[in-house]
Order: C-alpha cells, then structure tokens, then sequence
C-alpha cells in the first residue's frame, strides 16, 4: 500500500477497484440502439447525419433485428434493457408498427426518437 494515503482511504479505494472490475466484467446491457433506417423526411441544419429522404443503404430487414433481439434474450433479461428504435426517421419503415408489437412479445421495454412529423391517429 502506498504510505502516503490513510490507510481507511486505501482500503476504500481497493473495495471500489474491485467494485469497478465486476461490473466490467459483468457488462449489464441496459439500453440496445437500433438506428433502423438512413432515411429521413427533414433536412435540418443542426443534425450532424447524413441521411436522406431516399437513401443509398437499404433498411436492416425488421426480421434481422428482430433475430438479434431474440439472441439477447438468451444471456440478458429483456425486462432490462430497453430498445430505442432510431434513424434517420424511423416513421420512415411501414414496418415500424410490427417491430414494436414483436419487441413487446419479448417483453422489451422500447421506444422511438422521432420528429414526429409522420405521426398520425394510423
């Protein structure tokens, strides 16, 4: 131990070392990002990406995903991770509504960052 610290501060320090190196080791997954789509339906001036009302790469397909999510279940608790459907403009998919029935069926909490424009009673 190093003598320049008290020795209740060193013992402090070791416990939360040791604290720190399980949850390393544990790596609790709690929130899974999917950005679904470079698609996008606005152009504003402060975003930093680069999408496009018709983009170049094609949509991940929702059942590629959807299989993904199915193999997380099997070392995690899907109770605790949420899943946050991003873009582009996730609005943007006609597949975005069975996405979230099927995340629900595996008990995902989830949700989507949108602007909101394309949203509507449907």
């Amino acid at each position: 131990m190093n003598s320049n610290i008290p020795f209740r501060k060193q013992m402090a320090l070791n416990v939360f070392s040791e604290y720190s190196k399980t949850k390393v080791a544990l790596h609790e997954l709690q929130y899974f990002f999917w950005e679904c789509t470079h698609r996008c339906n606005l152009k504003c001036i402060y975003c930093g990406s680069d999408c496009k009302q018709i983009s170049e790469i094609s949509d991940t397909p929702v059942n590629d995903f959807l299989r993904v999510t199915g193999e997380i279940m099997s070392g995690y608790n899907p109770q605790k991770i949420m899943v946050v459907i991003k873009g582009g403009e996730p609005l943007m998919r006609r597949d975005i509504e069975f996405c979230g029935t099927e995340l629900k069926k595996q008990v995902y909490s989830w949700g989507i960052a949108t602007n909101g424009i394309l949203l509507n009673r449907q």
